[in-house]
């Protein structure tokens, strides 16, 4: 069974990553591509059964039958033997390229090496070569991608980039290349204590940048000032990954509506922290009073409020000066972020406290 000829070709995306997805998914159709999606291997094949692609951008790294095994399986096995497959994968070292070449990829692509207009063009190419000849030429057997070099190198290129985009597009690309880099270096600390900062990011990092890829009016000064303070920390922890997890962390709320309040604790009901909400401005000031914290989260809804809670902050803590994060209406937080007076502060605005977790993980570690 051969892909179905078409005006419009149809691509299916098989990734467990939803930010590659999403991109690609996004900018296929832009091409005029109709494009499905697979999380894994056995929704990959059960989508080719149903509705054979014209090509196949895939992972080599997924749950649930690995990239290699549907590679295997089309190849030797399936109705389209044919079919043109570009291979997407940071899984690149020379033992594991020699074997997937001999399934005959028509290309091989490392994610961190190819920015998305690259993979883009790649697919386009393929697709031509294909309208022009029953078979694509498979890559050759002796592929050589380029050495992924640690992403930390480029953590501050793509901040870069981001605090420069001119255009949605640009934007969302500069978001996705922060995600690949931090996972890449992550993916470095797998045994560090639970309780460190690269393991609780990788854990909590993605939902904020999932938002900001989804909403392009949140990326700011604020957003950049936040992610600087995160990958700064990052690379840190990359020269000299930590030994130790976070030590048992008091935190103080100071969140205006209960159900925040109720998000906030169910966050922070884990080991390391010691979180303790408040509501009202004179409880908090009682509590700083008396009370050590190694950071405050302080939602507000005016930026003329976080002026005068900062400086309450500062004036009452027992520690010193605080690490504080505001969680404020966007336009507020953006121009917050510019001010001389915000000082280490952080804000964020319009995000949840899920998507505000990473700032706190940042403020408890610089602690």
């Amino acid at each position: 069974m051969d892909p179905s000829p078409s005006n419009q070709p149809h691509v299916l995306l098989t990734d467990d990553d939803p930010f590659i997805t999403a991109l690609y998914r996004e900018r296929l159709i832009k091409e005029g591509m109709t494009v499905a999606t697979a999380q894994n291997g056995e929704e990959a094949l059960e989508s080719i059964q149903k509705q054979p692609p014209d090509l196949l951008l895939l992972d080599l790294n997924m749950p649930r039958m690995d990239g290699t095994e549907v590679l295997r399986y089309i190849r030797e096995q399936s109705p389209c033997p044919n079919l043109p497959i570009v291979v997407l994968s940071n899984a690149c070292a020379p033992e594991f390229i020699a074997e997937v070449s001999q399934l005959r990829p028509t290309r091989f692509l490392v994610k961190y090496d190819n920015a998305p207009n690259k993979v883009i063009e790649t697919i386009l190419t393929v697709l031509e070569e294909a309208r022009a000849s029953d078979v694509v030429a498979p890559a050759p057997a002796d592929i050589h991608p380029q050495e992924f070099e640690p992403a930390t190198a480029s953590l501050e290129v793509v901040l870069d980039r981001l605090e420069t985009a001119t255009s949605i597009d640009e934007q969302r690309e500069s978001v996705l290349g922060i995600y690949r880099a931090v996972q890449a270096t992550l993916e470095h600390f797998q045994t560090l204590p639970p309780l460190s900062l690269p393991y609780l990011l990788e854990d909590t990092l993605e939902p904020l940048l999932e938002k900001c890829y989804a909403l392009e009016q949140l990326i700011g000064p604020a957003l950049v000032k936040v992610l600087a303070r995160i990958l700064h920390a990052v690379e840190k922890c990359a020269a000299t990954p930590p030994t130790t997890s976070v030590p048992s962390s008091p935190v103080l709320l100071h969140v205006p509506a209960r159900e925040q309040v109720n998000e906030w604790k169910t966050l922070l009901d884990r080991p390391g922290f010691s979180p303790c909400a408040v509501q009202q401005s004179s409880s908090a000031e009682d509590l700083l009073h008396h009370n050590v914290f190694y950071a405050v989260v302080w939602h507000t809804a005016r930026k003329s409020a976080a002026r005068k809670a900062l400086r309450l902050i500062n004036d009452r803590a027992t520690k010193g000066r605080l690490h504080t994060i505001f969680v404020m209406p966007q336009n507020d937080a953006d121009r917050w972020s510019l001010e001389a007076e915000a000082g280490d502060s952080l804000a964020l605005g319009d995000v949840c406290a899920q998507e505000a977790l990473p700032a706190l993980l940042y403020a408890l570690q610089a602690s």
